[in-house]
This record gives structure tokens, sequence and C-alpha cells, in this order.
């Protein structure tokens, strides 16, 4: 009597077990998509998107056809060397600059803050700016 507790209670476990093996599949299918998933979505949204070369292309239209300096930040660049322009900065921190009468291409939110001069933000794309600076 007390084997045959003993072999129902080893087929209950061995049946508990076969259902367990059964969703290991499954559950490396969702870990695998729970760490794939977040980090292509970081990978599509990574810079430089085409509306930010659209932005830094008509940053450049701007400053010919106005005749001003086009002026940014580092991170913007190798992007505008890369679509034709001139860049002040690239690739580090630079030194600071003067954004008087300037085309501008940055990140920065508060470009008028406590200074001299009025620029009008022309065009943004996720976190770039262009500013046309008087």
């Amino acid at each position: 009597m007390a084997g045959t507790i003993t072999l129902l209670k080893l087929e209950l476990l061995k049946e508990k077990r076969n259902e367990f093996i059964k969703w290991i599949p499954i559950l490396l299918i969702a870990l695998v998509f729970a760490v794939w998933l977040p980090s292509s979505y970081n990978t599509i949204n990574q810079y430089p998107q085409p509306e930010q070369f659209n932005l830094i292309e008509k940053g450049i239209q701007l400053s010919q056809e106005t005749g001003k300096p086009l002026k940014n930040e580092w991170s913007a660049g190798y992007w505008i060397e890369w679509l034709g322009g001139k860049p002040t900065a690239k690739g580090g921190y630079g030194e600071e600059q003067d954004y008087n009468k300037s085309i501008v291409i940055s990140m920065n939110e508060q470009l008028n803050e406590g200074l001299d001069r009025e620029c009008l933000k022309v065009m943004e794309s996720m976190k770039l700016k262009l500013y046309d600076c008087n």
C-alpha cells in the first residue's frame, strides 16, 4: 500500500515536471522579447533622425540666405559637416560662443536667458532646435 502511494506521488511529480517543461520555451521567448523590445525602441529613436537632418539642412540654407554665420553646439557638429556645412564646434565641448547675429543649432532651451539678444526658434526636432539670433 505504501509503495502504491509512493508510485502515485512520483507519477504526479513527473506530470508536474512535464507541465513545467512545456512552459520553458514560452518563458524564454517572453524573456527575449522583454529584453529586445525596449532596446530596439531605443535604437530606432537614436540620433540622428531624418527630421534632425532636415533641421540642420534648413540651418545651413538659412545661414547662406541671410549671410549670418552658422553656429552650433558640439553635439551637432559632425552632422553639420556631413551635410556640407562648417561647424563651429564638434566632437566635444568647445569654447563659449557668441550667438549674436547668428543662425544657431542647439539643444539649449534657454538660449535667450540673461543675454542681450533675441533668438527666434525657427524649427525644433526632438531635442535639437534651430534659432535665428539678432
